[in-house]
């Protein structure tokens, strides 16, 4: 004789006698709850899931911006340059010491090359000419591209043109040499864009 396992009935397995499957016990307030912690418990795993993913999907567009725009941006030797710390700064108190003063504006933009005046002044205020003025640009978004040119005596001053395709937040260094004088410094300039 084959061997039966006796199960309880439910409303999937009919009676062993073959009877018509027995109705579905009523749902009680411990079953309805549990059903509803379940389903709370899924969205809580639902959310989470989503939110790694949007922290990935941000990750990968901010890897993805950053390689675009040349990856790292840092100041070109910048080794070099700590190291002679020192001697930038006996370069800045002798600029000082000599009282000059600059003054830089954008003044047209021709196409990928903007135009520059540089204004030279003494201690007493008074135009400075015969001098020799170097400018070196970059923008603030790449370290790494520097663009120099040599200004020329213009009207009111020194011009210079440099090719900057970028508009925005630059720092323009200007070097001016006169005789045995060297005046150096640095400025911000928004420049405009094309």
């Amino acid at each position: 004789m084959p061997r039966t396992i006796d199960r309880p009935a439910t409303a999937y397995t009919p009676h062993r006698d073959g009877a018509p499957a027995a109705p579905a016990p009523a749902p009680t307030p411990a079953h309805d709850e549990a059903r509803a912690s379940a389903r709370a418990g899924r969205r809580w795993a639902t959310g989470i899931v989503a939110l790694l993913g949007a922290t990935v999907a941000v990750n990968v567009w901010m890897l993805r911006v950053a390689a675009e725009q040349g990856g790292v941006n840092a100041e070109p030797d910048y080794y070099r340059k700590a190291m002679e710390w020192d001697a930038s700064q006996a370069r800045a108190a002798a600029s000082a010491a000599l009282g000059w003063s600059a003054t830089i504006e954008p003044v047209a933009r021709r196409g990928g090359a903007v135009a520059f005046r540089i204004a030279l002044a003494d201690r007493a205020g008074a135009a400075l000419g015969g001098a020799t003025v170097r400018v070196t640009a970059r923008w603030n978004g790449d370290a790494t591209r520097l663009v120099e040119g040599v200004a020329v005596p213009v009207a009111g001053g020194y011009g210079v043109t440099l090719p900057l395709a970028q508009g925005g937040l630059h720092e323009l260094r200007v070097v001016a040499t006169r005789g045995g004088d060297t005046f150096e410094t640095t400025r911000k300039l928004d420049v405009p864009a094309r």
